[in-house]
């Protein structure tokens, strides 16, 4: 299980969730209708967890931009392009 955590909210009788979000991306935390008391109330919420945890998986299978690979060289080229440091010996000689 992947981007979902199961806790108990403070105060509360219910076991809490808090999950990648699959339409906007964020971090958000929500109260399951499971009551800490039941003995299956653990339980139901980690199905619950299960099925968020498949739909942020999807989402984020789907974001390509933010895999590193994807924007990582276009961003240090372009930040570092008129560094010193940086430049290679090839360019250097020409």
């Amino acid at each position: 299980m992947k981007y979902v955590s199961v806790y108990k909210g403070a105060r509360s009788p219910f076991w809490y969730l808090s999950f990648l979000d699959s339409t906007t991306g964020t971090r958000r935390s929500r109260a399951t209708p499971h009551r800490i008391d039941h003995p299956m109330g653990r339980r139901k919420a980690l199905d619950d967890a299960n099925d968020l945890s498949k739909k942020a998986a999807a989402f984020k299978d789907g974001m390509p931009n933010e895999i590193f690979e994807a924007w990582a060289e276009d961003y240090l080229k372009n930040r570092f392009r008129n560094a010193e440091a940086t430049l290679t010996v090839a360019h250097r000689l020409t």
